[in-house]
């Protein structure tokens, strides 16, 4: 049995089959993007794209939503491989398993990450966003006592 079958799925009810995931598995090329799932770790699986890149992944259940959600691990390279992947998946099932609330703690660093590289980018958005913050007001409306952010030269 060649390594091309235990990767490509022939029908569509096979998948989702799990098989050990190898580096090899990794390096291979692809004529359409494939999960392959690993049989050692639950919940590990690598995505395989036609370029040549492999990205390992995380699939949990949020429990405080039900939700399955998939955490981003790394893509492989010689620094990071299947093993590495293994690791951080046990790591991140410890988390789990002592109630910690993983999903809610990605989306914190998630959402953090964003706000961060556009301030502290070089580019157009970062000095849009620095001009807006520097260049704005807060002046309070007498109907409703709410206070609001607007452009120093504007006066509505």
């Amino acid at each position: 049995m060649s390594c091309a079958a235990a990767i490509e799925p022939t029908t569509k009810r096979m998948r989702n089959a799990a098989v050990i995931l190898t580096d090899r598995m990794c390096e291979k090329r692809v004529d359409k993007r494939v999960r392959i799932y690993d049989k050692k770790c639950a919940g590990l699986f690598v995505s395989v794209i036609t370029a040549g890149v492999a990205t390992f992944f995380f699939k949990f259940t949020d429990r405080t939503t039900g939700k399955q959600r998939c955490k981003w691990l790394g893509v492989y390279s010689s620094g990071f491989m299947v093993e590495r992947a293994r690791a951080e998946v046990y790591a991140l099932k410890m988390r789990l398993s002592s109630g910690e609330n993983v999903a809610e703690s990605l989306r914190g660093a998630a959402s953090r990450s964003v706000s961060d590289d556009l301030i502290s980018a070089g580019g157009m958005a970062s000095t849009v966003a620095r001009s807006a913050l520097n260049n704005s007001t807060a002046f309070e409306s007498s109907s409703d006592k709410s206070v609001t952010l607007c452009p120093s030269g504007r006066t509505s």
